[in-house]
């Protein structure tokens, strides 16, 4: 088990060198054979995102964000999952 911890603040000029960090740790993860990741989440909404980018069609990456109210971390899904598919016509449908 490996375990990256980034307990500083991420602000736009941080940015590019967090996510050089989480690509270099993402290749020695693969390198090691690495099937499954676990990702606990407290951060801005812009880092997530890129995260999703980051990790999309590798290896399955279990989320866990962290409730601010209850202090706990919480399963919220898989970025490589696959999601339902919905069209515009299914969305918009009467019953």
């Amino acid at each position: 088990m490996r375990i990256y911890r980034h307990d500083e603040e991420v602000n736009p000029g941080a940015l590019p060198g967090v996510i050089q960090q989480l690509l270099r740790l993402k290749n020695e993860l693969s390198l090691e054979g690495v099937t499954e990741v676990h990702l606990f989440y407290a951060g801005p909404v812009a880092l997530g995102l890129i995260l999703g980018g980051l990790f999309h069609n590798w290896v399955p990456v279990k989320v866990y964000h962290l409730n601010s109210l209850t202090g706990q971390y919480e399963f919220w899904g898989v970025i490589g999952a696959a999601f339902p598919r919905f069209s515009l016509l299914t969305l918009n449908a009467e019953p």
